[in-house]
């Protein structure tokens, strides 16, 4: 079953625990909120948009674990690659639904 709980303080734990788990697999990473979230427009209907700054020789091993990250916040059932960065050797863009919200996490140096 979907899980629709859309209340914008769900949300907003929701991307706080994402960032807080991307940086715990790569300790060396940052990450943070990007878009309507971290401009202060969002409404109740905005997705998570996070960016995931990770240092070059660790972006193979943050690729693989994006999903892990997210599935200890919440369980994932599924994920998407954008596919015209899906070989890039430096950035990824991952589709992930989170909570009845899609995650759009950006992820490279």
């Amino acid at each position: 079953m979907t899980d629709l709980d859309l209340r914008p303080e769900r949300r907003d734990l929701l991307a706080s625990w994402l960032c807080v788990a991307l940086t715990a697999v790569i300790p060396a990473s940052q990450a943070g909120l990007r878009g309507s979230l971290a401009y202060g427009t969002a409404d109740r209907y905005s997705d998570i948009d996070v960016v995931w700054a990770v240092p070059d020789g660790s972006f193979l091993a943050a690729a693989g674990s994006a999903v892990k990250a997210a599935g200890s916040v919440h369980p994932v059932s599924s994920m998407r690659i954008d596919p015209a960065l899906a070989m890039s050797r430096r950035r990824r863009l991952v589709f992930i639904p989170l909570g009845g919200r899609a995650a759009v996490l950006a992820c490279g140096p």
